[in-house]
């Protein structure tokens, strides 16, 4: 009698047993294989950019599975508003990634439009295209878009294909003062400083190697050797001031900007200065192709 009692006692705690087994396997069965959040980051080297043919580049997003990239305005975070085209990602790190934005999305009077970039896994139930089902993936960033600068022909008044001197004088921005702190004269200390901090794009107080082609290509190519790595010390693979101001140390750039040899630059020869680097053919015009050179330049200044 006792032996049965304890059968009876043995199959109802087996039977509770299979119970739990048999519902926690149809809670799993529920959902499926359970699959990880998506996850991604964004490694841009700005947070300010300016459109071309409506078109931003990003520096580098890395996702860890196939998504998207599109963007919403400011306030629109937790819809499906987007303002520019949704563009596939390869898991992985996914570089110069081209952004495309709805005509007259962006219009930034002159202040720039803040946009925040989403991403979005492709594990909805429309693989290869966007839709609705898709997850959003935590990580966003907030950047400023400008809309895209004016172009050769807004300058070129005479409509002759090129540029003269009272022409490019609209092309950058007129901050002399800028560039001379005191208001005594730019002298050379003053020229080397703002010229770093004109090619330090993101404001970082150092120079990579990036915005060093930039500026060498722009701006200082016919005044020092294009040889960053050696002008890089200390091997951080950025330049600080110090180093820029040993590496222009021999430099005749500014020079040649003081005409009149009184080691101050006044403003009349800050210009003429400006228009002779940017004049690479050296016909004392600047036609399309070399305003394109220092433009994208200049528009950080």
């Amino acid at each position: 009698m006792k032996n049965g009692k304890n059968l009876k006692k043995f199959m109802f705690y087996a039977g509770m047993l299979l119970m739990l087994v048999a519902f926690n396997s149809c809670s799993d069965d529920d959902d499926g294989t359970i699959t990880p959040l998506p996850t991604g980051t964004f490694n841009l080297a700005s947070d300010e950019y300016t459109l071309m043919d409506n078109t931003i580049v990003l520096e580098s997003i890395t996702v860890g599975q196939t998504s998207w990239l599109t963007a919403v305005n400011v306030g629109s975070e937790a819809t499906n508003n987007f303002i520019a085209d949704p563009v596939k990602l390869q898991q992985g790190e996914n570089t110069d990634v081209e952004l495309v934005f709805d005509e007259g999305a962006i219009s930034d009077d002159g202040e720039g439009q803040q946009i925040v970039l989403r991403l979005y896994d492709d594990t909805g139930s429309t693989a290869g295209s966007w839709d609705s089902s898709d997850r959003a993936i935590a990580e966003t960033e907030t950047i400023t878009v400008f809309e895209a600068s004016e172009s050769f022909a807004d300058f070129d008044i005479d409509e002759n294909g090129t540029l003269d001197a009272d022409e490019i004088l609209a092309t950058y921005q007129n901050n002399f003062e800028e560039w001379d702190a005191d208001g005594d004269g730019l002298d050379s200390e003053e020229f080397y400083n703002t010229t770093f901090a004109n090619t330090d794009a993101d404001d970082d107080d150092s120079i990579s190697a990036e915005e060093w082609d930039a500026g060498f290509a722009a701006m200082f190519g016919g005044w020092i050797d294009d040889d960053f790595d050696t002008f890089d010390d200390n091997a951080d693979d950025v330049l600080s001031l110090d180093e820029w101001n040993i590496a222009f140390a021999d430099s005749e750039w500014f020079d040649t900007y003081d005409e009149n040899a009184d080691t101050l630059v006044s403003e009349d020869e800050w210009d003429a200065g400006l228009f002779a680097d940017w004049d690479t053919t050296n016909d004392d015009l600047i036609d399309e192709d070399e305003f394109n050179v220092y433009s994208p330049y200049v528009m950080t200044w």
